[in-house]
């Protein structure tokens, strides 16, 4: 890597053929189109995106290759944009809890769980059985 082995990369894109603007040519701000916190999570994750393995190098005597994220979003956020889901989607909803608040909430949905589950199994259970008792006595069984 040094000396007459060393390769240097340009550093601009240079184009073979340079574009030239024309005078009726004009511009318009990019506006994104709003979409579900699915979708824009997706997209963000990079599903059916093409990645190709370059020369992005980083370092100046040793160039090393530069490590880059498999999502854009941060860890713990649904999507790294929030600004571009759309407000009437369910995800857009989505408000930061703490672990303390998380753990608080699936703790209460396993509670519920198990209180149907203690109280409301036996109410169901013995409900079906007058039924199936009722239904055998129109049969006549």
């Amino acid at each position: 890597m040094f000396g007459k082995h060393i390769t240097n990369l340009p550093i601009l894109k240079q184009d073979r053929y340079k574009d030239k603007s024309l005078p009726e040519s004009y511009a318009v701000p990019y506006k994104p189109v709003p979409l579900p916190l699915a979708d824009l999570a997706m997209k963000e994750a990079g599903y059916n995106r093409t990645r190709l393995a370059g020369q992005h190098l980083v370092g100046t005597m040793i160039p090393r290759v530069d490590p880059k994220a498999f999502t854009d979003a941060p860890a713990g956020e649904p999507t790294a944009r929030p600004d571009l889901l759309d407000k009437n989607s369910p995800g857009a909803k989505v408000s930061k809890d703490s672990n303390v608040v998380a753990y608080a909430k699936i703790g209460g949905i396993v509670a519920a769980a198990g209180a149907f589950t203690w109280f409301g199994v036996p109410v169901i259970t013995s409900y079906a059985g007058a039924g199936l008792g009722y239904v055998k006595g129109l049969v006549g069984m």
